[in-house]
């Protein structure tokens, strides 16, 4: 890696030089602990790829490395053991020491963010996976759905009792007489009845259309990782082409450039995005809006004036019902099962949790069929957890 901050960063810590104390030197240096402001691993890549100082690694059981040096003359070591990170440094130069790591840190980062724009250019990266936790999140809401409508139900329910018992016992026409003095209230049973329940019955209906707004919202998030997730394991991508180029492209494209087997479920699709997505995402202005239209002797009249779906005096409701839901959701469904039949190996990687790869070697055998594809994913969470668990 060479770049400017490289450059910068060796020139920083060029009184940092690498010494092999002793024991005794190490005790009568009374060298006191301070906490490390870089992160373990870059630690030690700086100072063995950077500085080039002869970093030994697992000199012994439960300790990762440690790099001993002097700093104008002073000791210094910093260790990282398997449940510690320690900085120990002579207390006279403690403060210039910690100085300089929080300015290389800085640093190393803008290093970093540089060698990445080539990595981009280069699909030298894996994109991380979230899918499983978006489908938990999907999971949880719809069970939240199922409540909120259950409650409403058992809302209505009691409500049509209550009524039908003022009409069993001849009272549904019975009043009740409140003198305030001045003036005299009138309650019928009936209507206490229905204001009893219907406030909060129309309350749970706004919570019910919020949780399927949200709904809505993450499966199409869920849907555009899921294709980000699934491209580069198929024919159709091109280790050569820059696949940066994939991800600026709309949810749409994303898909098309996939697969165009499926457009009548990626048309169903479009149309609730832009009815009971876009239209909340955008602050209702989206491309299917109503406006108020002045009309030449008349006045401000409210017209729906939607590029496709919303035109003139049929548009949509900024109430999200139970019955959309449904409908949404078994559009969901029939298409997720039929992309995930047309890539079942593909979907088996993805729910196992492991990150997508851009090169294509990386992925060897795993698409030969069931069984191959099977031992791969076991393979590579074997060699994660061994890496993980290991007992340095």
């Amino acid at each position: 890696m060479n770049n400017q901050y490289i450059e910068i960063i060796k020139e920083k810590m060029k009184d940092f030089k690498q010494y092999y104390f002793t024991k005794d030197e190490l005790e009568n240096n009374n060298l006191i602990e301070s906490s490390c402001p870089i992160e373990p691993h870059l630690m030690s890549y700086i100072f063995d790829k950077i500085l080039g100082f002869d970093v030994c690694y697992r000199p012994f059981e439960k300790v990762n490395y440690q790099i001993s040096f002097k700093y104008k003359e002073k000791l210094g070591c910093i260790s990282h053991f398997k449940l510690s990170y320690r900085l120990h440094i002579d207390k006279i130069v403690e403060n210039e020491v910690l100085n300089i790591l929080k300015e290389i840190n800085g640093l190393f980062e803008k290093a970093l963010l540089e060698f990445s724009q080539e990595a981009v250019k280069k699909n030298q990266y894996s994109l991380p996976n979230y899918y499983n936790e978006y489908s938990r999140k999907i999971c949880i809401i719809e069970n939240n759905i199922e409540k909120i409508k259950n409650r409403i139900d058992k809302k209505i329910k009691l409500k049509e009792r209550d009524l039908q018992t003022l009409i069993d016992t001849g009272s549904a026409n019975k009043y009740i007489e409140i003198d305030h003095g001045k003036y005299k209230e009138i309650k019928y049973l009936t209507s206490e009845v229905c204001k009893k329940y219907d406030k909060v019955i129309y309350r749970l209906n706004e919570e019910l259309s919020y949780t399927i707004e949200l709904y809505i919202d993450n499966f199409f998030s869920s849907l555009e990782h899921f294709f980000v997730l699934l491209f580069p394991m198929t024919s159709k991508y091109d280790e050569n082409e820059e696949f940066s180029k994939y991800l600026e492209c709309d949810w749409r494209s994303k898909i098309e450039k996939l697969s165009n087997e499926h457009m009548n479920e990626l048309e169903e699709l479009s149309r609730i995005k832009e009815l009971y997505r876009n239209r909340f995402a955008h602050g209702f202005f989206s491309r299917e809006k109503i406006v108020h239209v002045q009309i030449p002797n008349y006045g401000m009249y409210p017209l729906w004036i939607g590029k496709r779906y919303c035109k003139g005096y049929s548009g949509t409701t900024n109430k999200l019902t139970y019955e959309i839901y449904q409908e949404s959701k078994e559009v969901f469904d029939d298409f997720m099962n039929k992309i995930i039949k047309d890539y079942m190996l593909q979907f088996n990687i993805i729910i196992s949790g492991i990150p997508s790869f851009l090169q294509k070697s990386i992925y060897k055998d795993a698409f030969m069929d069931e069984e191959k594809n099977r031992e791969w994913i076991d393979k590579y969470w074997y060699e994660q957890d061994n890496m993980l668990n290991m007992d340095w």
